[in-house]
């Protein structure tokens, strides 16, 4: 488990998390392979998606960027001079970008939830207080978490639809 709700301003333990990803990854495969990895990260200062190449740098630091929950860990990955979480929050299915720039010809999403899946109903508490996070980091992410539901229902349709021209695989 990653979670301990002892230490409610740390309760997601990311240190886990990263463990838990070094002991599965073979990464000299990983580094090796032909196939382009990307992982999609929030930047906390722009508020927006960016599409990090795995393979250009510290492999894990740019997958625990990609997966830092936005609220329930008291810090960020940072990469170069730039702060990263969860790459959800502001682009949960980033289909469209990734076509616009790579043209692939096939392409695999790795979920953490099966796919359709939306976030469970928060209460309002719980709800609130993740805006108000958001808000904190930059007011753009807090619209992002507000309204995450309806933009990962609107990427699931580009997903569909982009299914109609290429391959895609998904892994949830």
């Amino acid at each position: 488990s990653c979670v301990n709700p002892y230490r409610p301003w740390n309760f997601y333990d990311i240190k886990g998390v990263e463990t838990f990803i070094q002991g599965k990854l073979n990464l000299g495969k990983m580094m090796n392979s032909r196939a382009l990895l990307y992982a999609s990260a929030t930047n906390i200062e722009s508020g927006q998606s960016e599409l990090l190449d795995v393979k250009d740098g510290n492999i894990i630091a740019r997958i625990m960027a990609s997966s830092t929950p936005a609220v329930g860990w008291n810090s960020f990955v940072q990469i170069g001079n730039k702060k990263y979480m969860d790459g959800e929050i502001s682009s949960p299915l980033p289909i469209r970008e990734v076509y616009r720039l790579f043209l692939p010809t096939h392409v695999l999403i790795i979920l953490n939830r099966p796919f359709g899946q939306t976030h469970p109903s928060l209460p309002p508490w719980l709800k609130n207080l993740g805006e108000i996070f958001m808000k904190l980091y930059n007011p753009t992410l807090s619209s992002c978490y507000s309204n995450w539901n309806s933009n990962y229902a609107a990427s699931l349709i580009a997903v569909e639809s982009l299914a109609q021209k290429i391959p895609i695989g998904v892994i949830s």
